[in-house]
């Protein structure tokens, strides 16, 4: 069975997309890691924490690292879907 998104699902998809592979192209400027494995872990982290990518993504560096590395350490790989992130909860939330 496919579920064809509406017009605003669609459009807030492709934000987060787009907004987590930017997050991502800060984050490999300073931290080496597989960016497949680092975008589910992201898509993964919001669906959880509802991240407010936008203020994430022009955070300062310090806050901006303790979300990205804190999600990426944090995340059990193991289970799907991802509910467990070992009590890490990132800054960067709407709440």
């Amino acid at each position: 069975m496919t579920t064809k998104l509406t017009e605003k699902e669609h459009s807030n998809l492709r934000s987060e997309i787009d907004l987590i592979s930017k997050i991502l192209d800060r984050a490999e400027k300073r931290f080496e890691f597989d960016r497949i494995t680092a975008f589910i872990d992201m898509r993964n982290a919001h669906r959880v924490f509802n991240l407010d990518l936008e203020k994430f993504l022009i955070a300062n560096q310090s806050d901006f690292s303790h979300d990205f590395i804190g999600i990426r350490n944090s995340v059990d790989r193991t289970s799907y879907p991802v509910t467990n992130f070992d009590g890490f909860l990132p800054r960067h939330t709407k709440g």
